[in-house]
């Protein structure tokens, strides 16, 4: 089933004239217009329900990513990142540009750049979801390199700074192996951690994470951002998080503060999970 997320358009500096209490003033015409449909995600959650049985529970859901660069708009839709004309349009360019299969990787994050475009992708095999960064040229669309992250990637993880490229990674666990741990209450951690490569594709530095072990394991949210020299990862479940900075450049722990989301909630959030 496709759900409907947005509505993509572009309007033109002119365009219809309207009337408006004895005024004539210009409304701005749409240049052009794409419905984006994204597939639900696979992968889905069992939790614990009241009986002890497992459930399977809503999957997560995966936003439209949109960005402008370089004069191109960037649009990340059913696992694609497609590259756009914004005045016309025209998709100039698509990764994955192949059908959509298992032997393609599905996009999960992008950052958009002038000369290059940097994509957090999982492909997934016989053994389960290969985590990878790779690199595209931003006028072509073709990886300058692809390098595998040894996990799973966390949605919306991705940043890019100047000491390199930087997400976060956890292990793999099949659908059985987490209804295994829910039921048995194992909330050991699953090792994720903060992982950087250089822009030209070297392994730099890999940091684990805090992890105060959320339900199985899961570290729960994972925003990354860099600021200052500083790559600043945001962490957690419910109604308590943990920010943690660590040096661009060499991966030292500069510090970690809990932080209590106000309310229950960030804003514009759902409140505790």
């Amino acid at each position: 089933m496709l759900a409907t997320l947005a509505v993509v358009c572009v309007a033109a500096a002119v365009g219809v004239v309207a009337w408006d209490g004895g005024w004539v003033r210009a409304r701005p015409a749409t240049a052009w217009s794409a419905t984006l449909h994204t597939p639900p995600d696979p992968v889905v959650s069992p939790v614990q329900g009241a009986s002890g049985a497992v459930q399977v529970g809503p999957p997560p859901t995966s936003a439209v990513q949109l960005q402008l660069a370089g004069g191109t708009l960037y649009i990340r839709d059913s696992g694609r990142v497609r590259a756009v004309d914004p005045r016309s349009g025209r998709e100039r360019w698509a990764y994955p540009a192949g059908s959509q299969g298992p032997a393609n990787p599905e996009v999960v994050s992008f950052v958009a750049g002038v000369e290059a475009t940097a994509v957090a992708a999982r492909r997934t095999d016989g053994s389960g979801p290969e985590g990878l960064v790779v690199l595209l040229d931003a006028a072509t669309g073709r990886p300058r390199w692809q390098r595998r992250v040894g996990g799973e990637v966390y949605p919306d993880s991705l940043a890019v700074g100047p000491a390199g490229i930087h997400l976060v990674a956890q292990d793999y666990l099949t659908f059985e192996q987490l209804a295994a741990r829910l039921r048995r209450d194992d909330r050991s951690s699953l090792h994720p951690r903060l992982t950087t490569t250089s822009r030209g594709g070297r392994p730099l530095w890999q940091r684990p994470l805090r992890d105060r072990g959320g339900g199985a394991g899961l570290l729960g949210d994972a925003l990354v951002t860099t600021v200052g020299g500083r790559v600043v990862v945001l962490e957690g479940r419910g109604w308590d998080v943990d920010l943690e900075a660590f040096d661009a450049a060499t991966g030292a722990r500069s510090w970690t503060r809990r932080v209590k989301r106000a309310g229950g909630a960030w804003p514009g959030g759902t409140g505790c999970c």
